[in-house]
């Protein structure tokens, strides 16, 4: 019987490997700040690791994320997604944590079966940049400075439902370009990061006090940006589609935020206009 183990650092490669069969583009540096913050059960076959499951339990443990369940195609219906699955939910406390992910159509029947409920959709744009857009800096962005550090902290923390001082550090260094609203008082009101995989660039999070701010700040990000490019919203708002749209982004899936235990996502404030990834929410 093939048995659950926690992975490790070493195991990598073989983390690689396994996304590279089912197409996600997870490369050493998005896993290393999964490690980093999180745990990565997974289960073995001589060696070669044939399904995995992520959890990033964030600094309260109000919070917690689930990301890359993955199967190998040939070890499919054998019962690994929900082993792997079961073991990042036994890692927490369900009385304390609201256990989150993001489903695929695949996937959402098992998690059903575990007990998550659908709470709300993800809205998944992408579009390839082939020349850099027409869009210019806004005049209310800045560059991200460490100065900057402990009001992004806050502001995520409002946004998301739980602090996240340690993953926002990590995901800072990763990031190729982190930027910041600012407001007359000097105020932090809103970020975007950009982080690189080898077949993305995915922007997010985004955070703003309104969705005017959202748009200046995805705009920023676009700024000489070229390729595949991916945002996944949190709500289908009006006016930051219609900048997607009117860029040349398109919708390609809408897939279920989903959700088990206490429920401390009415905590937040709605101004987490996109997730960080699908893993980290």
């Amino acid at each position: 019987m093939v048995q659950v183990e926690q992975l490790q650092v070493e195991d990598i490669p073989g983390l690689v490997g396994l996304s590279d069969e089912v197409g996600w583009d997870y490369n050493r540096q998005e896993l290393l700040t999964v490690f980093k913050t999180g745990i990565i059960f997974g289960c073995k076959k001589e060696g070669q690791i044939i399904a995995c499951a992520a959890i990033i339990p964030y600094d309260l443990q109000l919070v917690v994320s689930i990301g890359m369940v993955i199967v190998h195609p040939k070890f499919r219906g054998m019962g690994l997604g929900k082993k792997v699955t079961t073991a990042c939910v036994q890692s927490v406390n369900l009385t304390q944590s609201t256990v989150i992910l993001v489903a695929t159509e695949e996937g959402r029947v098992l998690y059903e079966k575990l007990g998550f409920k659908m709470v709300q959709s993800i809205y998944k744009y992408t579009h390839t940049i082939s020349e850099s857009l027409n869009v210019q800096s806004s005049p209310h962005t800045f560059p991200y400075q460490d100065k900057y550090f402990h009001e992004i902290v806050s502001l995520d923390e409002k946004a998301f439902g739980d602090r996240r001082e340690g993953f926002l550090r990590e995901r800072i260094k990763q990031s190729e370009k982190s930027v910041v609203i600012v407001d007359e008082a000097g105020k932090v009101t809103g970020y975007a990061l950009l982080i690189h995989t080898p077949n993305n660039a995915i922007i997010g999070p985004v955070i703003s006090e309104n969705h005017s701010q959202a748009v200046a700040l995805i705009q920023e990000q676009l700024v000489n940006l070229k390729g595949n490019v991916r945002i996944d919203l949190t709500n289908s708002n009006h006016e930051v589609i219609q900048f997607l749209k009117g860029v040349g982004f398109e919708q390609v899936t809408q897939p279920p935020l989903m959700a088990l235990g206490r429920g401390v996502l009415s905590e937040r404030n709605n101004q987490l206009v996109a997730l960080a990834s699908q893993a980290f929410g």
